[in-house]
């Protein structure tokens, strides 16, 4: 008896751990696999990957814009406000921040900025 009750919570743990259920940010419920992808629950949500919206209007700086800062990790950067916004130490806890900016008129608002390399292709890419 004791053997069959053992083999029995055996399989439930490996049939549990098999597959995690998370939401995005966006409140879609997704299914983690063990083979690192993941597929929606629900295939209305799928059809959202269908049509990928872009904004195809360029971005442009403003003329207040004057100060360059650049990325240690990608090849980009942006312009910021140097009267607006002051270079501030970066919190310890986020040490995916590259910068960390105070606005100079409200000191409890700040802006960070951190980058990393990925390979990702598309969202339709990511879908499994």
């Amino acid at each position: 008896m004791r053997k069959i009750i053992l083999s029995a919570c055996i399989l439930l743990s490996l049939s549990v751990q098999s597959q995690v259920k998370a939401l995005t940010e966006d409140g879609k419920e997704v299914v983690l696999l063990d083979n690192k992808t993941w597929k929606f629950v629900n295939e209305s949500d799928e059809k959202t990957l269908e049509t990928i919206v872009t904004n195809e209007e360029p971005f442009e700086k403003t003329k207040e814009s004057t100060f360059l800062v650049k990325s240690k990790n990608v090849d980009g950067g942006f312009y910021y406000n140097p009267k607006k916004w002051k270079i501030v130490k970066a919190p310890e806890s986020a040490t995916f921040v590259e910068y960390a900016f105070n606005n100079i008129s409200n000191s409890t608002v700040y802006a960070l900025f951190g980058s990393e390399i990925m390979p990702v292709q598309t969202l339709k890419n990511l879908k499994v």
